[in-house]
Protein backbone atom coordinates (compact mmCIF):
# COMPACT_ATOMS: atom_id res chain seq x y z
CA UNK A 1 0.00 0.00 0.00
CA UNK A 2 0.60 3.71 -0.25
CA UNK A 3 -0.30 7.23 -0.69
CA UNK A 4 1.20 10.40 -1.47
CA UNK A 5 -0.81 13.78 -0.50
CA UNK A 6 1.11 17.06 -0.27
CA UNK A 7 -1.74 18.71 1.89
CA UNK A 8 -0.97 15.73 4.62
CA UNK A 9 -4.62 14.01 3.84
CA UNK A 10 -2.91 10.34 4.07
CA UNK A 11 -3.91 8.34 6.66
CA UNK A 12 -2.24 9.41 10.13
CA UNK A 13 -2.44 13.04 8.62
CA UNK A 14 0.84 12.49 6.86
CA UNK A 15 2.17 13.53 3.48
CA UNK A 16 3.50 9.90 2.36
CA UNK A 17 3.09 6.57 3.59
CA UNK A 18 3.68 3.01 2.69
CA UNK A 19 2.72 1.69 5.95
CA UNK A 20 -0.09 -1.12 6.21
CA UNK A 21 -3.83 0.67 5.53
CA UNK A 22 -2.21 3.73 3.90
CA UNK A 23 -4.08 2.63 0.76
CA UNK A 24 -7.37 3.36 2.44
CA UNK A 25 -9.59 5.50 0.69
CA UNK A 26 -10.34 9.04 1.79
CA UNK A 27 -13.04 10.20 4.09
CA UNK A 28 -13.36 13.35 2.99
CA UNK A 29 -15.81 13.38 0.01
CA UNK A 30 -18.47 11.19 -1.14
CA UNK A 31 -16.30 10.74 -4.15
CA UNK A 32 -13.47 8.83 -2.26
CA UNK A 33 -15.19 5.88 -3.38
CA UNK A 34 -13.68 5.80 -6.87
CA UNK A 35 -10.76 4.18 -6.83
CA UNK A 36 -12.47 1.07 -4.78
CA UNK A 37 -14.73 1.08 -8.00
CA UNK A 38 -11.85 1.25 -10.26
CA UNK A 39 -10.02 -1.78 -8.27
CA UNK A 40 -12.92 -3.57 -8.83
CA UNK A 41 -13.87 -3.72 -12.36
CA UNK A 42 -9.90 -4.52 -12.75
CA UNK A 43 -9.61 -7.10 -10.50
CA UNK A 44 -13.06 -7.61 -8.41
CA UNK A 45 -14.15 -10.92 -7.32
CA UNK A 46 -17.54 -12.73 -7.58
CA UNK A 47 -19.23 -12.92 -4.62
CA UNK A 48 -22.79 -15.07 -4.37
CA UNK A 49 -25.72 -13.16 -4.65
CA UNK A 50 -26.98 -12.99 -0.83
CA UNK A 51 -24.03 -11.41 0.42
CA UNK A 52 -24.23 -8.48 -2.07
CA UNK A 53 -25.34 -5.53 -0.99
CA UNK A 54 -25.97 -2.29 -2.76
CA UNK A 55 -24.32 1.13 -2.36
CA UNK A 56 -27.01 3.09 -1.02
CA UNK A 57 -25.58 6.74 -2.38
CA UNK A 58 -26.64 5.44 -5.75
CA UNK A 59 -29.75 3.82 -5.04
CA UNK A 60 -28.60 0.97 -8.46
CA UNK A 61 -30.86 -2.09 -8.28
CA UNK A 62 -29.72 -5.45 -8.17
CA UNK A 63 -28.96 -7.07 -11.60
CA UNK A 64 -31.70 -8.82 -13.06
CA UNK A 65 -30.72 -12.05 -11.85
CA UNK A 66 -32.01 -14.55 -14.65
CA UNK A 67 -31.36 -12.46 -17.50
CA UNK A 68 -29.53 -13.97 -20.33
CA UNK A 69 -25.64 -14.68 -19.79
CA UNK A 70 -26.06 -13.88 -15.84
CA UNK A 71 -25.35 -16.52 -13.65
CA UNK A 72 -28.03 -17.31 -10.97
CA UNK A 73 -25.62 -18.12 -8.36
CA UNK A 74 -22.98 -14.81 -8.72
CA UNK A 75 -22.72 -11.23 -9.25
CA UNK A 76 -20.18 -10.59 -12.17
CA UNK A 77 -16.42 -10.41 -11.42
CA UNK A 78 -13.66 -7.70 -12.16
CA UNK A 79 -11.98 -8.08 -15.77
CA UNK A 80 -8.79 -10.24 -13.66
CA UNK A 81 -10.63 -11.60 -11.01
CA UNK A 82 -8.09 -13.80 -9.96
CA UNK A 83 -5.09 -10.85 -9.94
CA UNK A 84 -3.42 -9.18 -7.16
CA UNK A 85 -3.44 -5.44 -6.30
CA UNK A 86 -1.15 -2.89 -5.03
CA UNK A 87 -3.34 0.00 -3.18
CA UNK A 88 -1.92 3.24 -4.45
CA UNK A 89 -3.73 6.72 -3.47
CA UNK A 90 -1.85 9.81 -4.89
CA UNK A 91 -4.82 11.60 -4.12
CA UNK A 92 -5.35 14.75 -1.55
CA UNK A 93 -8.40 17.33 -0.61
CA UNK A 94 -9.33 19.61 -3.71
CA UNK A 95 -10.15 23.17 -1.81
CA UNK A 96 -12.01 24.43 -3.99
CA UNK A 97 -14.38 21.43 -4.50
CA UNK A 98 -13.70 19.57 -1.39
CA UNK A 99 -13.45 16.37 -3.73
CA UNK A 100 -10.66 14.53 -4.15
CA UNK A 101 -7.40 16.47 -6.40
CA UNK A 102 -4.16 15.65 -7.29
CA UNK A 103 -0.35 17.12 -7.29
CA UNK A 104 1.35 16.13 -10.48
CA UNK A 105 4.58 15.23 -8.32
CA UNK A 106 2.49 13.23 -5.84
CA UNK A 107 1.56 11.36 -9.36
CA UNK A 108 4.95 10.92 -10.00
CA UNK A 109 6.56 9.79 -6.66
CA UNK A 110 3.77 6.73 -6.77
CA UNK A 111 4.40 6.06 -10.53
CA UNK A 112 8.36 5.48 -9.19
CA UNK A 113 7.18 3.78 -5.98
CA UNK A 114 5.42 1.16 -8.61
CA UNK A 115 8.50 0.95 -10.72
CA UNK A 116 9.75 0.02 -7.96
CA UNK A 117 7.51 -2.55 -7.19
CA UNK A 118 7.65 -4.01 -10.63
CA UNK A 119 11.13 -4.88 -9.95
CA UNK A 120 10.42 -7.20 -7.14
CA UNK A 121 6.67 -8.35 -8.06
CA UNK A 122 4.78 -9.21 -11.85
CA UNK A 123 3.42 -6.21 -11.78
CA UNK A 124 1.27 -5.79 -15.31
CA UNK A 125 -0.21 -2.65 -15.47
CA UNK A 126 -0.56 0.71 -13.52
CA UNK A 127 -4.15 2.36 -13.25
CA UNK A 128 -4.73 5.77 -13.54
CA UNK A 129 -8.19 7.20 -13.91
CA UNK A 130 -7.73 10.69 -13.68
CA UNK A 131 -7.21 13.75 -15.46
CA UNK A 132 -6.53 17.53 -15.75
CA UNK A 133 -8.40 20.01 -17.08
CA UNK A 134 -6.31 21.26 -19.76
CA UNK A 135 -6.86 20.39 -23.77
CA UNK A 136 -4.02 18.79 -25.33
CA UNK A 137 -4.22 17.81 -29.09
CA UNK A 138 -0.90 16.45 -29.66
CA UNK A 139 2.09 15.17 -27.28
CA UNK A 140 2.52 16.74 -23.73
CA UNK A 141 5.46 14.48 -23.21
CA UNK A 142 7.21 17.91 -21.87
CA UNK A 143 4.28 19.01 -19.27
CA UNK A 144 5.86 17.39 -16.35
CA UNK A 145 8.68 15.43 -17.42
CA UNK A 146 9.12 13.36 -13.72
CA UNK A 147 5.47 12.02 -14.60
CA UNK A 148 6.82 11.44 -17.86
CA UNK A 149 10.23 9.67 -17.08
CA UNK A 150 8.20 7.38 -14.63
CA UNK A 151 5.71 6.57 -17.42
CA UNK A 152 8.51 5.73 -19.99
CA UNK A 153 10.39 3.48 -16.94
CA UNK A 154 7.53 1.38 -16.10
CA UNK A 155 6.76 0.97 -19.85
CA UNK A 156 10.58 -0.45 -20.09
CA UNK A 157 9.99 -2.86 -17.45
CA UNK A 158 6.82 -4.75 -19.51
CA UNK A 159 4.54 -2.60 -17.28
CA UNK A 160 1.67 -0.63 -19.00
CA UNK A 161 0.36 3.03 -17.48
CA UNK A 162 -3.20 3.08 -18.47
CA UNK A 163 -4.65 6.33 -18.52
CA UNK A 164 -7.91 7.57 -19.09
CA UNK A 165 -8.94 10.28 -21.41
CA UNK A 166 -10.80 12.46 -19.91
CA UNK A 167 -14.78 13.34 -19.54
CA UNK A 168 -15.04 16.67 -20.94
CA UNK A 169 -16.36 15.11 -24.54
CA UNK A 170 -13.41 16.41 -26.54
CA UNK A 171 -13.48 15.31 -29.98
CA UNK A 172 -10.19 16.73 -30.68
CA UNK A 173 -7.84 16.13 -27.57
CA UNK A 174 -7.65 14.40 -24.62
CA UNK A 175 -6.30 15.42 -20.56
CA UNK A 176 -3.09 15.03 -19.49
CA UNK A 177 -1.26 12.56 -18.20
CA UNK A 178 -3.14 10.50 -20.96
CA UNK A 179 -1.80 12.78 -23.82
CA UNK A 180 1.79 11.14 -22.72
CA UNK A 181 3.29 9.29 -25.65
CA UNK A 182 3.95 6.27 -23.19
CA UNK A 183 0.82 5.87 -21.30
CA UNK A 184 -1.96 3.21 -23.03
CA UNK A 185 -4.51 5.79 -23.37
CA UNK A 186 -8.61 4.59 -22.73
CA UNK A 187 -11.39 6.45 -24.13
CA UNK A 188 -14.99 5.20 -23.56
CA UNK A 189 -17.65 3.56 -25.46
CA UNK A 190 -21.47 3.35 -24.25
CA UNK A 191 -23.72 0.27 -24.46
CA UNK A 192 -24.32 0.48 -28.47
CA UNK A 193 -20.62 0.41 -28.76
CA UNK A 194 -20.50 4.40 -29.70
CA UNK A 195 -18.15 6.14 -28.58
CA UNK A 196 -19.77 7.78 -25.39
CA UNK A 197 -20.71 11.34 -24.79
CA UNK A 198 -18.54 12.15 -22.19
CA UNK A 199 -15.10 10.54 -23.86
CA UNK A 200 -12.41 12.67 -25.11
CA UNK A 201 -11.16 11.69 -28.27
CA UNK A 202 -8.04 12.82 -30.16
CA UNK A 203 -6.15 12.51 -33.13
CA UNK A 204 -4.29 9.31 -32.77
CA UNK A 205 -3.91 9.99 -29.23
CA UNK A 206 -6.42 7.44 -28.48
CA UNK A 207 -4.79 3.92 -27.93
CA UNK A 208 -8.06 1.56 -26.90
CA UNK A 209 -11.57 1.98 -26.13
CA UNK A 210 -13.12 0.01 -23.10
CA UNK A 211 -16.91 -0.01 -21.64
CA UNK A 212 -17.49 3.54 -19.52
CA UNK A 213 -21.19 3.12 -19.20
CA UNK A 214 -24.21 5.36 -20.30
CA UNK A 215 -25.89 8.20 -18.17
CA UNK A 216 -28.63 5.77 -17.79
CA UNK A 217 -28.43 4.33 -14.23
CA UNK A 218 -29.50 1.14 -15.43
CA UNK A 219 -26.59 1.47 -18.59
CA UNK A 220 -23.47 2.25 -16.26
CA UNK A 221 -20.71 0.12 -14.71
CA UNK A 222 -21.62 -1.95 -11.69
CA UNK A 223 -18.59 -2.67 -9.89
CA UNK A 224 -17.45 -2.66 -5.95
CA UNK A 225 -18.23 0.10 -3.38
CA UNK A 226 -16.63 1.30 -0.34
CA UNK A 227 -20.52 2.30 0.91
CA UNK A 228 -21.97 0.24 3.90
CA UNK A 229 -20.03 -2.10 6.27
CA UNK A 230 -16.75 -2.79 4.74
CA UNK A 231 -17.17 -6.30 5.94
CA UNK A 232 -19.85 -6.36 3.21
CA UNK A 233 -19.55 -6.87 -0.60
CA UNK A 234 -21.14 -3.86 -1.87
CA UNK A 235 -21.94 -2.16 -5.52
CA UNK A 236 -22.54 0.59 -7.32
CA UNK A 237 -22.81 2.03 -10.84
CA UNK A 238 -20.73 5.19 -12.19
CA UNK A 239 -19.63 6.01 -15.68
CA UNK A 240 -16.61 7.66 -17.14
CA UNK A 241 -13.35 6.98 -18.82
CA UNK A 242 -12.26 6.07 -15.32
CA UNK A 243 -14.85 3.36 -15.49
CA UNK A 244 -13.37 2.27 -19.11
CA UNK A 245 -9.52 2.13 -18.16
CA UNK A 246 -9.63 -0.24 -15.61
CA UNK A 247 -11.03 -2.72 -17.94
CA UNK A 248 -7.53 -2.25 -20.41
CA UNK A 249 -5.81 -2.57 -16.83
CA UNK A 250 -7.62 -5.74 -16.45
CA UNK A 251 -6.80 -6.91 -19.72
CA UNK A 252 -3.13 -6.51 -19.63
CA UNK A 253 -2.99 -8.34 -16.79
CA UNK A 254 -4.42 -11.60 -18.56
CA UNK A 255 -2.12 -10.81 -21.35
CA UNK A 256 0.35 -10.81 -18.94
CA UNK A 257 -0.24 -14.20 -17.72
CA UNK A 258 -0.85 -15.57 -20.76
CA UNK A 259 2.44 -13.95 -22.36
CA UNK A 260 5.14 -13.16 -19.77
CA UNK A 261 7.93 -11.69 -21.83
CA UNK A 262 5.69 -9.50 -24.61
CA UNK A 263 6.69 -6.06 -24.05
CA UNK A 264 3.67 -3.11 -23.55
CA UNK A 265 3.64 -2.15 -27.51
CA UNK A 266 3.31 -6.07 -28.58
CA UNK A 267 0.52 -6.34 -25.98
CA UNK A 268 -1.94 -2.78 -26.69
CA UNK A 269 -1.11 -4.60 -30.86
CA UNK A 270 -2.56 -7.59 -29.75
CA UNK A 271 -5.55 -6.16 -27.60
CA UNK A 272 -6.07 -3.14 -30.82
CA UNK A 273 -6.25 -5.58 -33.73
CA UNK A 274 -8.15 -8.00 -32.29
CA UNK A 275 -10.54 -5.28 -30.67
CA UNK A 276 -13.72 -3.64 -32.65
CA UNK A 277 -13.46 -1.00 -34.63
CA UNK A 278 -15.31 2.15 -33.11
CA UNK A 279 -15.37 5.92 -35.34
CA UNK A 280 -16.19 8.74 -33.28
CA UNK A 281 -19.42 9.98 -35.06
CA UNK A 282 -20.18 12.70 -32.67
CA UNK A 283 -20.21 16.43 -33.86
CA UNK A 284 -16.88 17.18 -34.93
CA UNK A 285 -15.74 13.59 -34.27
CA UNK A 286 -13.55 11.56 -36.87
CA UNK A 287 -11.42 9.44 -34.95
CA UNK A 288 -11.32 5.60 -34.99
CA UNK A 289 -9.86 3.64 -31.93
CA UNK A 290 -10.35 0.27 -31.02
CA UNK A 291 -12.50 -1.59 -28.65
CA UNK A 292 -11.12 -4.64 -26.61
CA UNK A 293 -12.72 -7.69 -27.42
CA UNK A 294 -11.36 -10.21 -25.07
CA UNK A 295 -13.33 -12.99 -26.34
CA UNK A 296 -11.25 -12.95 -29.71
CA UNK A 297 -8.23 -13.63 -27.56
CA UNK A 298 -9.46 -16.21 -25.54
CA UNK A 299 -11.54 -18.40 -27.46
CA UNK A 300 -11.91 -22.00 -26.31
CA UNK A 301 -9.79 -24.33 -27.04
CA UNK A 302 -7.09 -21.85 -28.61
CA UNK A 303 -5.35 -19.09 -27.33
CA UNK A 304 -3.64 -16.54 -29.97
CA UNK A 305 -2.30 -14.24 -30.76
CA UNK A 306 0.98 -12.32 -30.97
CA UNK A 307 4.48 -13.36 -32.55
CA UNK A 308 6.19 -15.91 -30.93
CA UNK A 309 9.83 -16.92 -31.00
CA UNK A 310 11.35 -20.27 -30.59
CA UNK A 311 15.07 -21.34 -30.53
CA UNK A 312 16.36 -24.46 -31.49
CA UNK A 313 20.49 -24.57 -30.47
CA UNK A 314 22.98 -26.68 -32.54
CA UNK A 315 23.72 -27.71 -36.43
CA UNK A 316 20.26 -29.36 -38.07
CA UNK A 317 18.38 -29.70 -40.91
CA UNK A 318 15.29 -28.91 -41.44
CA UNK A 319 12.29 -29.51 -43.88
CA UNK A 320 9.26 -28.19 -44.88
CA UNK A 321 6.48 -28.27 -47.61
CA UNK A 322 2.44 -26.96 -48.20
CA UNK A 323 -0.25 -27.21 -50.07
CA UNK A 324 -3.71 -25.43 -50.38
CA UNK A 325 -6.69 -27.27 -49.27
CA UNK A 326 -9.61 -28.40 -50.79
CA UNK A 327 -13.24 -28.20 -49.10
CA UNK A 328 -15.05 -31.89 -48.72
CA UNK A 329 -17.70 -30.56 -46.69
CA UNK A 330 -19.12 -27.26 -44.51
CA UNK A 331 -16.67 -28.29 -41.94
CA UNK A 332 -13.82 -30.52 -43.07
CA UNK A 333 -11.19 -29.39 -45.59
CA UNK A 334 -7.73 -31.85 -46.54
CA UNK A 335 -4.57 -31.41 -48.47
CA UNK A 336 -2.02 -33.00 -49.44
CA UNK A 337 1.67 -32.08 -48.13
CA UNK A 338 4.79 -33.41 -49.56
CA UNK A 339 7.67 -33.40 -47.46
CA UNK A 340 10.14 -35.67 -49.90
CA UNK A 341 13.57 -34.92 -48.94
CA UNK A 342 14.52 -34.77 -53.06
CA UNK A 343 17.20 -36.55 -54.21
CA UNK A 344 20.50 -37.35 -52.40
CA UNK A 345 18.90 -36.56 -49.39
CA UNK A 346 19.23 -39.06 -46.43
CA UNK A 347 17.46 -38.20 -43.41
CA UNK A 348 15.46 -40.05 -41.34
CA UNK A 349 12.31 -39.63 -39.15
CA UNK A 350 14.19 -41.17 -36.22
CA UNK A 351 16.69 -38.04 -36.69
CA UNK A 352 13.49 -35.81 -35.97
CA UNK A 353 13.22 -33.21 -33.24
CA UNK A 354 10.32 -31.22 -34.04
CA UNK A 355 7.19 -31.78 -36.50
CA UNK A 356 4.98 -28.59 -36.75
CA UNK A 357 2.52 -27.82 -39.05
CA UNK A 358 0.79 -24.42 -39.41
CA UNK A 359 -2.72 -23.60 -40.70
CA UNK A 360 -3.85 -20.51 -42.37
CA UNK A 361 -8.14 -20.07 -42.39
CA UNK A 362 -10.62 -16.68 -42.71
CA UNK A 363 -14.03 -16.08 -41.24
CA UNK A 364 -13.66 -19.31 -38.51
CA UNK A 365 -11.79 -21.42 -36.24
CA UNK A 366 -9.43 -24.91 -36.73
CA UNK A 367 -11.25 -27.44 -34.70
CA UNK A 368 -8.39 -29.90 -35.37
CA UNK A 369 -5.55 -31.71 -37.66
CA UNK A 370 -5.18 -34.85 -38.29
CA UNK A 371 -2.81 -36.96 -41.03
CA UNK A 372 -3.32 -40.29 -42.69
CA UNK A 373 -0.47 -41.96 -40.30
CA UNK A 374 -2.22 -40.10 -37.17
CA UNK A 375 -4.60 -42.31 -34.90
CA UNK A 376 -6.04 -39.15 -32.74
CA UNK A 377 -7.12 -35.88 -34.26
CA UNK A 378 -4.43 -32.92 -32.81
CA UNK A 379 -5.47 -29.88 -31.24
CA UNK A 380 -4.02 -26.42 -33.12
CA UNK A 381 -3.18 -23.48 -30.76
CA UNK A 382 -3.95 -20.21 -32.14
CA UNK A 383 -0.90 -17.97 -33.38
CA UNK A 384 -2.45 -14.93 -35.65
CA UNK A 385 -5.79 -13.32 -35.68
CA UNK A 386 -6.27 -10.43 -37.98
CA UNK A 387 -9.17 -8.22 -39.41
CA UNK A 388 -9.27 -8.67 -43.79
CA UNK A 389 -10.78 -5.39 -44.42
CA UNK A 390 -9.28 -6.08 -48.04
CA UNK A 391 -11.31 -9.17 -48.26
CA UNK A 392 -15.42 -9.74 -47.19
CA UNK A 393 -14.46 -13.32 -45.75
CA UNK A 394 -13.31 -12.16 -41.91
CA UNK A 395 -11.21 -12.30 -39.63
CA UNK A 396 -8.11 -14.38 -40.63
CA UNK A 397 -6.58 -16.50 -37.99
CA UNK A 398 -3.26 -18.87 -37.90
CA UNK A 399 -2.91 -21.49 -35.97
CA UNK A 400 0.07 -23.89 -35.05
CA UNK A 401 -0.82 -27.90 -34.50
CA UNK A 402 2.45 -29.49 -33.04
CA UNK A 403 2.62 -33.53 -34.14
CA UNK A 404 4.15 -36.62 -33.35
CA UNK A 405 7.00 -37.72 -35.90
CA UNK A 406 4.93 -40.67 -36.22
CA UNK A 407 2.06 -38.53 -37.52
CA UNK A 408 3.69 -37.90 -40.76
CA UNK A 409 6.62 -39.82 -43.28
CA UNK A 410 8.52 -38.40 -45.42
CA UNK A 411 6.65 -38.52 -48.35
CA UNK A 412 3.40 -37.39 -49.61
CA UNK A 413 0.80 -36.78 -46.11
CA UNK A 414 -3.18 -36.58 -46.70
CA UNK A 415 -3.82 -33.99 -44.02
CA UNK A 416 -7.38 -33.27 -42.82
CA UNK A 417 -8.36 -30.23 -41.38
CA UNK A 418 -11.49 -29.84 -38.85
CA UNK A 419 -12.87 -26.31 -38.81
CA UNK A 420 -15.77 -24.31 -37.70
CA UNK A 421 -19.13 -24.23 -40.63
CA UNK A 422 -18.66 -21.06 -42.65
CA UNK A 423 -14.11 -21.30 -42.79
CA UNK A 424 -11.99 -20.94 -45.62
CA UNK A 425 -8.68 -22.90 -45.15
CA UNK A 426 -6.15 -21.05 -46.58
CA UNK A 427 -3.61 -24.00 -46.91
CA UNK A 428 -1.08 -25.91 -44.55
CA UNK A 429 2.27 -26.43 -44.01
CA UNK A 430 4.54 -28.62 -42.20
CA UNK A 431 8.27 -27.75 -40.83
CA UNK A 432 10.30 -30.67 -39.74
CA UNK A 433 13.81 -29.85 -37.43
CA UNK A 434 15.80 -32.33 -36.53
CA UNK A 435 17.79 -33.30 -33.65
CA UNK A 436 21.22 -31.39 -33.14
CA UNK A 437 23.83 -32.75 -35.48
CA UNK A 438 26.87 -34.30 -33.13
CA UNK A 439 29.16 -32.25 -35.35
CA UNK A 440 30.31 -28.65 -34.14
CA UNK A 441 31.74 -26.22 -36.02
CA UNK A 442 31.29 -22.96 -34.37
CA UNK A 443 27.42 -23.68 -33.18
CA UNK A 444 24.59 -23.17 -35.17
CA UNK A 445 20.56 -22.51 -34.50
CA UNK A 446 17.14 -22.87 -35.77
CA UNK A 447 14.75 -20.30 -35.07
CA UNK A 448 11.20 -20.28 -35.60
CA UNK A 449 8.49 -17.12 -35.58
CA UNK A 450 5.03 -17.81 -35.95
CA UNK A 451 1.71 -15.43 -35.36
CA UNK A 452 2.29 -12.36 -38.06
CA UNK A 453 -1.16 -11.59 -38.93
CA UNK A 454 -1.95 -10.15 -42.83
CA UNK A 455 -1.05 -7.41 -44.78
CA UNK A 456 -4.02 -5.31 -45.63
CA UNK A 457 -5.31 -1.35 -45.51
CA UNK A 458 -5.13 -1.59 -42.28
CA UNK A 459 -1.58 -2.98 -41.84
CA UNK A 460 0.43 -2.03 -44.49
CA UNK A 461 3.47 -3.32 -43.22
CA UNK A 462 4.41 -6.51 -41.58
CA UNK A 463 7.84 -7.47 -39.39
CA UNK A 464 8.49 -9.96 -36.66
CA UNK A 465 11.59 -10.43 -34.66
CA UNK A 466 14.15 -13.36 -35.22
CA UNK A 467 16.09 -13.34 -32.49
CA UNK A 468 19.30 -15.68 -32.55
CA UNK A 469 22.89 -15.89 -30.95
CA UNK A 470 23.94 -17.14 -33.67
CA UNK A 471 25.49 -15.17 -36.44
CA UNK A 472 25.16 -15.03 -39.57
CA UNK A 473 28.83 -14.43 -40.73
CA UNK A 474 30.14 -16.96 -43.51
CA UNK A 475 27.63 -19.30 -43.12
CA UNK A 476 25.09 -21.54 -44.50
CA UNK A 477 21.42 -20.23 -44.50
CA UNK A 478 18.07 -21.72 -44.85
CA UNK A 479 14.90 -19.73 -44.61
CA UNK A 480 11.12 -21.38 -44.62
CA UNK A 481 8.11 -19.08 -44.94
CA UNK A 482 4.30 -20.17 -44.96
CA UNK A 483 2.34 -17.08 -46.87
CA UNK A 484 -1.29 -17.25 -47.07
CA UNK A 485 -3.24 -15.65 -50.57
CA UNK A 486 -0.21 -13.97 -52.17
CA UNK A 487 -1.33 -11.93 -55.10
CA UNK A 488 1.29 -10.79 -57.87
CA UNK A 489 2.07 -6.86 -58.52
CA UNK A 490 0.83 -6.02 -55.11
CA UNK A 491 3.13 -6.60 -52.51
CA UNK A 492 6.94 -5.67 -52.01
CA UNK A 493 9.69 -8.07 -51.55
CA UNK A 494 10.50 -10.38 -48.41
CA UNK A 495 13.54 -8.37 -46.72
CA UNK A 496 15.54 -9.17 -43.77
CA UNK A 497 17.21 -6.66 -41.52
CA UNK A 498 19.92 -8.08 -39.15
CA UNK A 499 22.81 -5.77 -36.50
CA UNK A 500 25.23 -5.04 -39.25
CA UNK A 501 22.88 -3.92 -41.88
CA UNK A 502 20.43 -2.08 -39.71
CA UNK A 503 18.10 -1.23 -42.95
CA UNK A 504 17.26 -4.18 -44.74
CA UNK A 505 18.36 -5.98 -47.45
CA UNK A 506 15.59 -7.97 -49.87
CA UNK A 507 15.96 -11.67 -49.75
CA UNK A 508 12.84 -12.57 -52.39
CA UNK A 509 11.77 -10.85 -55.40
CA UNK A 510 8.74 -8.09 -55.28
CA UNK A 511 5.31 -9.84 -55.71
CA UNK A 512 7.79 -13.69 -54.60
CA UNK A 513 4.52 -14.82 -53.35
CA UNK A 514 1.28 -15.60 -56.00
CA UNK A 515 -0.34 -18.98 -54.81
CA UNK A 516 2.94 -22.01 -55.62
CA UNK A 517 1.49 -24.52 -53.86
CA UNK A 518 -2.20 -23.57 -53.78
CA UNK A 519 -4.12 -20.67 -54.87
CA UNK A 520 -3.71 -19.07 -51.53
CA UNK A 521 -1.30 -20.95 -50.15
CA UNK A 522 3.36 -20.52 -50.80
CA UNK A 523 5.23 -22.25 -48.73
CA UNK A 524 9.08 -21.60 -49.72
CA UNK A 525 12.53 -22.66 -48.77
CA UNK A 526 15.40 -20.02 -49.87
CA UNK A 527 19.24 -20.69 -49.58
CA UNK A 528 20.74 -17.54 -48.61
CA UNK A 529 24.33 -18.54 -48.01
CA UNK A 530 25.77 -16.76 -50.71
CA UNK A 531 24.24 -13.75 -50.76
CA UNK A 532 26.47 -11.79 -47.86
CA UNK A 533 24.65 -11.82 -44.91
CA UNK A 534 26.30 -10.51 -42.02
CA UNK A 535 25.63 -9.71 -38.05
CA UNK A 536 22.54 -11.38 -36.25
CA UNK A 537 19.42 -11.85 -37.44
CA UNK A 538 17.00 -9.07 -36.83
CA UNK A 539 13.42 -8.36 -38.33
CA UNK A 540 11.65 -9.81 -41.14
CA UNK A 541 9.45 -7.63 -42.90
CA UNK A 542 7.17 -7.11 -45.86
CA UNK A 543 4.82 -3.78 -46.78
CA UNK A 544 2.68 -2.20 -49.44
CA UNK A 545 5.72 0.40 -50.08
CA UNK A 546 5.92 1.09 -53.72
CA UNK A 547 2.34 -0.69 -54.84
CA UNK A 548 -0.33 1.25 -56.14
CA UNK A 549 -3.30 2.57 -54.23
CA UNK A 550 -5.29 0.83 -56.34
CA UNK A 551 -3.90 -2.41 -55.62
CA UNK A 552 -2.52 -1.91 -51.87
CA UNK A 553 -6.07 -2.18 -50.74
CA UNK A 554 -6.83 -5.25 -52.17
CA UNK A 555 -3.79 -7.58 -50.87
CA UNK A 556 -4.42 -10.02 -47.34
CA UNK A 557 -0.98 -11.49 -47.83
CA UNK A 558 -0.43 -13.42 -44.43
CA UNK A 559 2.78 -14.35 -42.76
CA UNK A 560 1.75 -17.80 -41.19
CA UNK A 561 5.07 -18.93 -39.89
CA UNK A 562 8.95 -18.15 -40.56
CA UNK A 563 11.72 -20.73 -39.93
CA UNK A 564 15.63 -19.28 -40.07
CA UNK A 565 18.24 -22.28 -39.93
CA UNK A 566 22.10 -20.88 -39.23
CA UNK A 567 24.63 -23.69 -40.11
CA UNK A 568 22.26 -26.34 -40.91
CA UNK A 569 20.87 -28.13 -43.64
CA UNK A 570 17.42 -27.05 -45.60
CA UNK A 571 16.23 -30.06 -47.16
CA UNK A 572 14.24 -29.90 -50.64
CA UNK A 573 15.65 -26.67 -51.40
CA UNK A 574 12.72 -25.10 -54.05
CA UNK A 575 14.44 -21.67 -54.87
CA UNK A 576 17.65 -21.02 -56.87
CA UNK A 577 20.37 -19.25 -54.36
CA UNK A 578 19.38 -15.76 -54.61
CA UNK A 579 22.89 -14.04 -56.07
CA UNK A 580 22.63 -10.77 -54.37
CA UNK A 581 20.59 -8.52 -52.35
CA UNK A 582 19.01 -5.32 -52.94
CA UNK A 583 18.94 -2.50 -50.64
CA UNK A 584 14.80 -1.85 -48.67
CA UNK A 585 14.05 1.94 -49.56
CA UNK A 586 14.35 4.38 -47.09
CA UNK A 587 10.33 4.67 -47.72
CA UNK A 588 9.70 1.03 -46.94
CA UNK A 589 12.29 1.43 -44.04
CA UNK A 590 9.98 4.27 -42.50
CA UNK A 591 7.71 2.51 -42.30
CA UNK A 592 8.46 -0.48 -40.78
CA UNK A 593 9.40 1.46 -38.23
CA UNK A 594 12.03 -1.50 -37.24
CA UNK A 595 13.65 -1.19 -33.35
CA UNK A 596 16.75 -2.62 -32.85
CA UNK A 597 17.50 -6.44 -33.46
Amino acid sequence: EGCWAQDSTCPGGVASSRTAGSGEPCTFSGRCDHGTHVAGISAGAAVAVGTAGISTTTGVAAPDIGSPGLDDDIWSSGVAPGADLIAFRAAGQNTATGNPGFWRSDVASALTAASTEASDRSVAAVNMSLQWSTRHASTCDTEEPSVTAAISTLRAQGVAVVVSTGNSSWTNGVSFPSCIDDATAVGAVDDADSIASYSNMGSGQVDLLAPGGDAATTGQILAASTAGDMTTANFEAKQGTSMAAPHVAGAFALLREQYPDASVATLESLLARTGVSVTDARSGGSETSFRIDLAAIFEAPSVPAITTSRSYPGDRWTLSAGSGATRVNTTTWTASVDLSPGSGSSVGLDDVDEVIAYVGVRNGRLTSLTTDTATDPAIGIQTGYSRTACRAISPARAYRVDLDPSEIVLGANQVSLDVSAGTVVDGVSILVISKASSRVVGGGEVVVTEGYGVLNEESPTLAAALPSTTTLDRRPVGLHVGMADGQIAQESGLALRTSRNTRGSYITSVNGFAGSDGRSWDDTTYDLSRVGLVGAPGLLGISHAGVSTLLENRDCLGMVYAALNISGRPIGVQNDTLSRLRDVSAREFSLWRWPSP
